[in-house]
C-alpha cells in the first residue's frame, strides 16, 4: 500500500464587485486608469498570487460586461438580499 499524498490546497481570492450597476457610466469598477479598468487592474494583480480569482456581481448584465474584460470566473449573486454576506456565500458555494 502506498502512502497518501496531501492534496494541494487551492488559494482562491474573491472580489465582491457589488456596485449599483444601472449603466456602464455608473459602474465605478469600470473606471479607466491608464487604459485599464479598476476591475482589471485588481484582477490581474491577484491572478499571479492565487490559483483562482472569483468575481461576484449582482446582475447578469454586469456578469456579461465583466466577463468580456476578464474572460472567466465572474459569478452572479442570485440571493434576493444582495449584500456582501450573500456575495461571500455565493463564492463559498462556488468553491
Amino acid at each position: 500500500m502506498g502512502t497518501l499524498q496531501p492534496q494541494k490546497k487551492l488559494k482562491i481570492a474573491v472580489l465582491i464587485a457589488d456596485s449599483d450597476f444601472t449603466s456602464l457610466q455608473n459602474d465605478k469598477n469600470l473606471l479607466q486608469i491608464y487604459g485599464e479598468s479598476i476591475l482589471q487592474i485588481t484582477y490581474y494583480k491577484l491572478k499571479p498570487i492565487f490559483d483562482k480569482v472569483l468575481v461576484i456581481v449582482n446582475s447578469f448584465d454586469q456578469q456579461s460586461i465583466y466577463s468580456r474584460q476578464l474572460g472567466e470566473d465572474v459569478l452572479v449573486n442570485l440571493n434576493g438580499n444582495k449584500n456582501e454576506l450573500t456575495a461571500a456565500l455565493t463564492a463559498l458555494n462556488a468553491c
